[in-house]
C-alpha cells in the first residue's frame, strides 16, 4: 500500500491549484515525490502555494480556463517541458448563488464553461498522444450540489452534475488508452471560498452535514487515493466525501 502511494518521478497537473482543496492536494502530492504543475488565474495566488510544497521542482502557470481555444496550447507547452502527465486534478469551480429569474444566459454559459466544458477540453487535450503517460488519472472535484442542488445555485449544480454524467461517458473511452478517470464530490469545506460566503454567519448545511466541516486536506486525501494505483480498478466513480450529507 505505501508503494502505491509512492508519487516520485509523476508529473501532476492540478488547474485552481492556487487556493482551496487544489492547493491542499498539491501539498500532499509533494510530499509524496510528485512533481506539481499548478495553474490558476491569480499570480499571487499560485506563488504564495509554491511556498507550500515539498521540493524546488514545481512548476506554476497562469491560466484562465475561460479561455477555451487557448488550452491545446497550454496543454503542448507543458507537456513539452515536463513530458507526459500522470494526473490531472480539475479543481476549478465557480461559483454562482443566482435565483433563476435573474440567471442570465452569460452567466450561465461563463459557468459551465469554466466549471465544465474547460474540464472537457484539459482532458480531450491530455488524451493527444505525447502529452500524457500511460496510467493517467482523471480527478474532477464535483459537489454534493451535484446531486441535491438548492435554491440559487442551479448554473453551480448543473455544472458539476455535467462533470459527474460526462465521467461516466469518458471512462471507457480512457481506458482503452491506459487511462482512467473519476470525481470526488465534495460536502461543504473550509476553503477560503467557503468563508468569503459564509463569513460568521451560521450555515444551515452542516446540521445535515453531521460529521461537521471538512478541511481541503480531507478532500485531498481522497484526491491522492484516485490518483494512486491503490484505486486502479476504479473508473467513472463519483465518489462522495460529504460528512454524511447523502445519509441524513
Amino acid at each position: 500500500m505505501i508503494e502505491m502511494m509512492n508519487f516520485e518521478g509523476k508529473n501532476i497537473l492540478i488547474d485552481g491549484g492556487g487556493r482551496g482543496i487544489g492547493r491542499a492536494a498539491a501539498q500532499v502530492l509533494s510530499q509524496l515525490g510528485a512533481r506539481i504543475i499548478l495553474l490558476d488565474m491569480k499570480e499571487q495566488d499560485l506563488i504564495e502555494a509554491k511556498t507550500t510544497l515539498q521540493g524546488d521542482h514545481h512548476i506554476i502557470r497562469t491560466f484562465d480556463l475561460s479561455n477555451l481555444d487557448k488550452i491545446a496550447l497550454e496543454i503542448k507547452e507543458i507537456a513539452a517541458e515536463v513530458g507526459g502527465i500522470d494526473g490531472f486534478v480539475h479543481c476549478v469551480g465557480l461559483r454562482s448563488y443566482q435565483p433563476l429569474k435573474v440567471l442570465d444566459f452569460s452567466s450561465l454559459q461563463r459557468i459551465m464553461n469554466v466549471n465544465f466544458v474547460s474540464f472537457v477540453e484539459m482532458t480531450r487535450q491530455l488524451m493527444k498522444k505525447g502529452n500524457y503517460n500511460n496510467g493517467l488519472s482523471v480527478v474532477a472535484i464535483s459537489s454534493v450540489s451535484s446531486k441535491n442542488g438548492g435554491a440559487g445555485v442551479t448554473a453551480y449544480a448543473a455544472s458539476k452534475a455535467a462533470i459527474d454524467g460526462a465521467i461516466r461517458s469518458m471512462a471507457p473511452e480512457l481506458a482503452k488508452r491506459g487511462a482512467r478517470i473519476n470525481s470526488v464530490m465534495p460536502g461543504q469545506t473550509h476553503t477560503e471560498a467557503y468563508d468569503e460566503i459564509i463569513g460568521n454567519s451560521e450555515d444551515p448545511v452542516l446540521k445535515r452535514q453531521y460529521l461537521g466541516l471538512a478541511e481541503p486536506r480531507d478532500i485531498a486525501n481522497t484526491i491522492v487515493f484516485l490518483l494512486s494505483d491503490a484505486s486502479k480498478m476504479i473508473t467513472g466513480a463519483a465518489i462522495p466525501v460529504d460528512g454524511g450529507y447523502f445519509t441524513a
